[in-house]
């Protein structure tokens, strides 16, 4: 557990300094655009170097970057080059729409991955289970934002039958909710299927037929077998929910943290560009941090294994 906290940590921090670096060797020149901004019609370099200082772009990058982690570690992720406003009061209130998309989707696509893709796996010579199979990897081909450009071209344009513009009502988050749905949840239906087929033959399970079991305890002895691989797929999904959910708000023109980022980029906002990377980047770490724990609480095996690999590793170096 200590070793995994500190890896965490470690990553982190390593992260922390990329997206840093990336950013400030970005093209473009953020003292140019603030003078622009305050009606700067001809600007000199002496204008530029009054900009950056006033930005705080005057020191070296270094002492720049330790100075923001060390703010950071406070909640304090600086101050917005295009509004003055705080960044971490920026974040927290596109953070709604976005924690609302994240958390209806997951609450229906894991429940409702799950349960498709047991039934699809415990039928795997019938038709409509081939069928369902067939559905599930054409839509997974299919990348979200194009889907969601088909959804709002027909429902919203030509249908007229949802709002596609905006979160300010829950009729807002249909059309995106359900591309995240479709999309993830039919690569949860086929790996679950696949899990699900791979225990039709164990021992275990052929002998709750034998003794004739009720279902509930026929997918108990099934689940026991895969847990530590299904909690890995909730997890990649969860991780998975960040990426898309930051296209889906920029093409449903959502308030959230997609729709910040790439304001920020344009107007070459560097302190909310760090800020928004960096909480997806600690939120997808602590995610897979959390499933790391939970797979080993509900998997001791490997916990053993990796109690007793160092011991086999010093047995191995002393002969």
């Amino acid at each position: 557990m200590f070793k995994r906290t500190l890896k965490l940590l470690l990553y982190l921090f390593m992260s922390s300094f990329i997206i840093f670096l990336l950013v400030e060797k970005t093209s473009g020149n953020p003292a140019i655009l603030y003078l622009q901004r305050h009606g700067y019609t001809h600007i000199s370099q002496e204008n530029i170097e009054a900009a950056q200082h006033q930005l705080g772009l005057g020191h070296h990058m270094i002492l720049r970057y330790l100075d923001w982690v060390v703010h950071a570690f406070t909640g304090d992720l600086g101050y917005s080059f295009s509004s003055s406003e705080p960044v971490t009061s920026m974040i927290i209130q596109s953070l709604t729409p976005t924690l609302t998309l994240m958390i209806v989707a997951t609450a229906i696509l894991l429940p409702l991955g799950f349960a498709i893709g047991y039934v699809v796996g415990v039928n795997p010579g019938h038709k409509w289970g081939l069928m369902l199979r067939s559905i599930a990897q054409i839509l997974t081909s299919m990348p979200e934002y194009w889907l969601a450009i088909l959804f709002v071209y027909y429902f919203g344009i030509r249908l007229q039958w949802l709002p596609f513009v905006g979160s300010s009502t829950w009729l807002h988050f249909v059309l995106p909710v359900t591309v995240l749905v479709i999309v993830e949840g039919c690569h949860i239906i086929l790996m679950t299927a696949h899990l699900i087929e791979g225990t039709l033959k164990s021992d275990a399970y052929q002998l709750t037929l034998l003794r004739g079991f009720k279902l509930k305890h026929r997918i108990y002895v099934q689940i026991k077998d895969i847990v530590a691989p299904l909690i890995t797929i909730m997890i990649n999904s969860m991780i998975h929910l960040f990426g898309k959910v930051v296209i889906l708000e920029v093409i449903f023109s959502m308030s959230g943290i997609g729709k910040l980022l790439i304001t920020a980029i344009n107007q070459r906002d560097y302190p909310v560009i760090q800020g928004v990377i960096m909480i997806v980047i600690v939120a997808i770490m602590v995610t897979n941090y959390l499933g790391d724990i939970l797979m080993i609480k509900n998997e001791p095996r490997i916990q053993h294994k990796q109690l007793t690999q160092p011991n086999l590793e010093r047995v191995g170096n002393h002969e």
